[in-house]
Formats: structure tokens, sequence, C-alpha cells
């Protein structure tokens, strides 16, 4: 720290890139220009580039490429076009950063299960795109409504826990049994058996064995835990060496240069202002799946405040300023983007938990190590953009792009199962939460919903309002 007179500055490490401009006293929010609900941050003019942040988003590029393969099956959006349209997506995860916010955003992972079985109700081409951009105009619209009434927290104490779990474990049961999954219908049994049988476990076990996390916790710098700062991409990488050794895929000509991302081409060919506005029916019928999509995101909004909060305790040297109004404004205005000009086949979350994580994990080591969080996040979003455009990149990871999306399925899956169970935290719960997921990936989201609202209704036990009810001695618990 640097003292002027009665001003106390937070210096940086040397090897951090910034102008002094980005400089902020101790304690206080680093610097910006306040835009209503928004702070505008502009790289080193208002937050340093962090140099390890930078490595971790060339590393992390593949995570993203993964959509490329979606598009493509779902909506048959060529190659280029498709990676036009992810090149956006990143763009739009920027936009946390440029307007204040320190989440590291992603796509609406957990509904991604309800999107395709959505979806799948209208004909290939066209109608499917329409009724794909419906659902995000209405998913955009419920964020932004929620993020400037303040109604997130207020609707997320009515929605009954049982049936928040329901959903996420219905996604998850359904991303299973589906095209990605792990059934014999799925890809990877047709196309990547090797992967299936052989990479998936290891991916499993590395990622949720409870032998590898004690050795991270007991070794915090070996091995292990160096490679666990970069979240799946070790996986990941595991499975494109398995698929390419067991000639599974195989890689093409890397090409040399930049991509030129067809901005003009996806808007003429597959954004709202070719394809017209869709039927009233698309709307309609989108809003169970927009609702159901919401309350998975709002378990990632909790999550991103909760990291962020836990993060600020350690830093007393600067005043975080996290608002979850905001960040639902900014994934929000994300959605509504990708529905105008760039369908993105995912949706946009509110949170990259696992990446947020990470990085909020560094920051929490002090000012040495990270100056700024918001300096850390923005730094690996910018490098993400850039690297989408990198074709020796690029060209490298587009073969393996169909195993990298299932195993990101399955992981997602698998996670849904775990982060559905701990929501429902006793034993009528849990019950009520499995039919539900049952209903919904068997079903759909709007008879999961009614059906949840029923049995939550009916079949959890609610303590009666009297004088005695904080008296453990008189009234009994649920288990």
């Amino acid at each position: 720290m640097k003292k002027t007179g009665e001003e106390t500055w937070v210096t940086p490490r040397k090897r951090t890139l910034m102008f002094k401009t980005a400089r902020r006293r101790y304690g206080q929010v680093q610097p910006g220009i306040k835009m209503g609900p928004f702070i505008l941050r502009l790289p080193l003019v208002h937050h340093p580039l962090e140099l390890s942040e930078l490595f971790q988003g060339i590393i992390m590029t593949a995570t993203g490429l993964g959509l490329v393969a979606l598009l493509e099956d779902l909506f048959g959006i060529p190659y280029e076009a498709a990676l036009t349209i992810i090149i956006v997506q990143q763009l739009g995860y920027y936009l946390h950063q440029f307007l204040g916010d320190t989440t590291i955003s992603g796509w609406l992972t957990p509904a991604v299960p309800l999107i395709m079985t959505f979806i799948a109700r209208y004909p290939a081409g066209p109608e499917r795109l329409q009724a794909y951009i419906a659902l995000q105009l209405v998913v955009g619209l419920i964020f932004i409504i929620f993020g400037l009434s303040g109604m997130a927290n207020k609707m997320m104490k009515i929605v009954p826990e049982s049936l928040k779990a329901g959903l996420i474990i219905g996604a998850a049961l359904s991303v299973l049994m589906g095209e990605y999954g792990i059934t014999p219908a799925g890809l990877l049994f047709k196309d990547y058996f090797y992967v299936l049988v052989i990479g998936v476990p290891l991916v499993l076990f590395l990622i949720y064995s409870d032998r590898v996390s004690s050795r991270i916790k007991e070794r915090p710098s070996g091995f292990l835990a160096k490679l666990s700062r970069y979240g799946i991409v070790p996986s990941l990488l595991l499975v494109m060496f398995l698929a390419f050794v067991t000639g599974e895929a195989k890689l093409t000509g890397i090409q040399f240069g930049f991509f030129l991302p067809q901005f003009g081409h996806v808007i003429r060919e597959w954004s709202l202002f070719s394809l017209g506005m869709p039927k009233l029916e698309m709307f309609v019928s989108s809003v169970p799946i927009a609702l159901a999509a919401y309350i998975m995101a709002f378990g990632e909004t909790v999550l991103a405040a909760e990291t962020v909060e836990d993060a600020a305790k350690c830093r007393p040297d600067e005043e975080i300023g996290f608002s979850t109004g905001r960040l639902n404004l900014i994934t929000g205005i994300r959605n509504i983007i990708h529905a105008l000009i760039a369908p993105n086949g995912g949706l946009a979350g509110p949170n990259w938990a696992a990446m947020t994580m990470v990085i909020a994990r560094r920051y929490e080591q002090g000012k040495d190590s990270m100056y700024t969080l918001i300096g850390g996040a923005a730094s690996f979003n910018i490098m993400r953009v850039i690297m989408m455009t990198f074709l020796p990149l690029v060209t490298f990871i587009l073969p393996f792009r169909v195993p990298i999306l299932c195993i990101l399925m399955v992981l997602q899956g698998f996670a849904g199962f775990s982060l559905g169970f701990k929501i429902a935290n006793d034993r009528m719960k849990r019950t009520v939460a499995g039919l539900i997921g049952v209903v919904l990936a068997f079903y759909g989201a709007s008879w999961a919903i009614l059906v949840g609202i029923f049995l939550s209704l009916t079949m959890e036990h609610r303590p009666a309002k009297n004088p005695l009810k904080n008296n453990p001695e008189s009234v009994g618990g649920a288990e």
C-alpha cells in the first residue's frame, strides 16, 4: 500500500497490467463510471489485466466450443455461423465485467435438456429456431423484470424447495437419458464408445471422488491441487486424448491466422430479423420452460453471491459491490441480444460456478495474487473472446466438439443430482423432488410444475402457527 497525505492507495504487483487510473483507495470500490444500476469499466483504465487469468482463458476456450456441436445438431447452423454465434456469446460473458459485475457467467446448462425437449416439438429448420428464439426472449424478460423489481428473492421464498430440487433432478435425468447422455440411444454409445466406458468414469472420478478432493486438501501445493485450478479443462483434455488414440475422433488440418466472425451472415440467415417474429403459440408454450429455467438459474445466482461474499471477507482492501439485481439485468440483456441476433442454443445463465469459484479463491490470497476481483474475471473473459478467433486453437479443438459436449452434459447431469438432493434436505422433500424429476423427464416442465405444487402442498409438513412454535420441546420437527 502507498500512503499519500491522508489517502491510502492499494498498489499492484509489478506484473499487473494497468494504468494509474485503475488504482483504488484502501477499502473502496474499484474505479468506474456509474450508469444507473451499472458501473462501466474499461480494461486497463478501470481495472487491470491479470496474467494468470489471461492464461486460464486460453485453456478454457475448449468448453465454449462445445456449443458449436449443439447449434449444428439442433438447428442445422453451419460451422462458420455457429462459431460466430459462440463469439457473440463470449462477448456477452465479458459484458458482465464491462457493466460492473464480477461473476464469470456461462450458458444455462441445467436447462439444456428442457430446451431440447421443448424445441423437439417443432420440425427442424426455421420453425424450430423460431421456437427457441421465443423461449430466449421470454427468459430474458423474466430476468430483466426480476432484476428491476427485486422480485427474485420473494419468488424464491415462495417456490417450495422440493420443486426447485425436482426441476434440477428432472433436467439431470433428461440429459443422462437423452442424445448426449449415457444410454444406448446416445451419441456416446453409438459413436464414442471408448469415451463412454473409459473416459466418463475417469472424468467423474477426477471431479467427484472424495479421494481426489482429500488429496487436494492434504497437499494444497501438489500436482492435483494445481490441476484443479483449471476446473474441468484437464478432464476435457483427457477425453480429447482418448478419442484421438482410439480413432473415435481424428485431427483435421490445422489452420493458421484468425477467424473473421460472420456477423452479417448470421443476422441475415439465422436471426429474428431474417426468420420473423415467432408465433404467439410459441411464446405461450415457452412460459413453463422459461419459469423452470429461471428457478434453476436462481440457484446459480445464490451461489455467485455466496462465492463473492466469502471472497470479500478475505480482502478488506476492496469493496466489491456485488448486486444480484445487476446480475439479473445483465443476464436478461444477454438473452435478449442472443434472441434478436445470435440464438445460442443454451440460454444465457448468470454464473459458471466452477470458474467463479476458481478465480475467487485466487483473489482471496491477497492483492499480490490478484489486484481486484473484477480484473481477474475480465481478463479471463477477454482472452476467451480473442482465442475464439485464433484458428490454430479452434481448428485443433473442433474435431472433438461432440465428445466434449457429451462430457459437459454428463457432468451437468451428475452435478444436477448432487445439487438437487442437497436442496431437498429431508426425506419427504427428497421423495417429492424425485417424483417431480421423473414427471419432468417423461412429461415436460408444465406437468412437473403442476405436480410439484400439488405434491408439496399435500405431502410436505408445514408447522402450524402457534405461540409454542419456537419451543423445541412442544413442537416436533419434520424429520
